[in-house]
């Protein structure tokens, strides 16, 4: 799951006819937002052992005419606690780990059970990340294109 800004054909066409420069100060403006969007990202995940978080990460691509800044987890459980799961029945084990962290030990299978009845919750840290930092970033990009920056 990541969170991305990424050109529209039209948008892919506008950056073939600009200068170097700013298309490098556009560069920096994605950048700057990813960057905003992986520690906002990160203060808002709720953390058990801090892998989620520390998985969090801004990865660019600068290809001719392609400007992208993707932010999210790693971790392959990072969509399961944005977005929430359906019932379904997990895996004991990792519950019963959590479990034990948090004074519960034995748990694990009671926990599994509501799961399969009730799915998860979500506990959204990226989307809200995004959306606190887009308008931000969609302005600047605005001023750069138009030479106020």
């Amino acid at each position: 799951m990541a969170s991305n800004i990424k050109g529209l054909g039209i948008v892919e066409k506008f950056l073939s006819t600009i200068g170097k420069e700013t298309e490098l100060k556009l560069g920096r403006v994605l950048i700057a937002g990813g960057n905003a969007i992986q520690k906002i990202s990160r203060e808002n995940v709720s953390v058990n052992q801090g892998l989620l978080r520390q998985s969090i990460i801004s990865t660019k691509n600068f290809a001719p005419d392609e400007l992208e800044v993707e932010v999210g987890p790693t971790a392959f459980y990072g969509p399961f606690i944005e977005f929430g799961t359906r019932p379904h029945f997990p895996p004991v084990e990792p519950l019963e780990r959590w479990a034990q962290l948090h004074g519960m030990a034995g748990a694990g299978f009671a926990i599994a059970k509501k799961i399969s009845r009730e799915g998860t919750k979500p506990k959204p840290y990226l989307i809200p990340a995004f959306n606190k930092v887009a308008p931000k970033v969609f302005k600047k990009l605005n001023q750069v294109i138009q030479g106020i920056d």
